[in-house]
């Protein structure tokens, strides 16, 4: 009777001791408090309706003019089967990918952060090197129109304005 009552006793011992020794410490680990919360849910706002704005305002643009490069969904041209070109159109849609991939909506994935893509939307943009020259000539249309350019450069000063509210 004696011995189950000490195994028993040791059994408990040997559980409270392991779990002393073993127990996560949670004095290092940051609070989750509500303030960071109601800032994760204001960021999550605020790149819904950046999201919103560029489906209406600028996706379509960016559809005509940018995603046979800058997305999965690219219109090859009739002269893309020939084998020193379609070699050449592969290189530049796999580096134009890597640097924006628009396949995505808002924010845009396969890179970095999204709060580089806005500058560097407008500033390409802005110094005529999107489109490319050489895609410009061989499809006609495909230049931004200045009307193009002002609804773009809106909707990136007002993303990035929004973006840097608050915070």
């Amino acid at each position: 009777m004696d011995r189950p009552f000490i195994m028993i006793f040791f059994c408990f011992f040997w559980i409270m001791l392991t779990s002393a020794v073993f127990a996560k410490d949670r004095s290092s680990l940051p609070p989750n408090t509500e303030g960071t919360l109601n800032r994760m849910a204001k960021i999550h706002a605020k790149l819904q309706n950046i999201n919103l704005t560029y489906r209406r305002d600028v996706m379509p643009i960016f559809e005509k003019k940018c995603f046979d490069c800058h997305s999965g969904r690219t219109h090859y041209p009739f002269y893309y089967k020939l084998p020193f070109v379609r070699s050449m159109i592969d290189a530049d849609i796999t580096e134009a990918r890597a640097a924006l991939d628009l396949s995505s909506e808002f924010p845009f994935g396969g890179h970095g952060l999204f709060s580089t893509d806005l500058p560097k939307i407008r500033l390409e943009i802005e110094e005529g090197e999107m489109p490319p020259f050489f895609y410009r000539v061989m499809h006609q249309g495909s230049a931004v129109t200045e009307e193009e350019r002002k609804r773009i450069f809106n909707w990136v000063d007002e993303s990035q304005k929004s973006l840097l509210q608050n915070f």
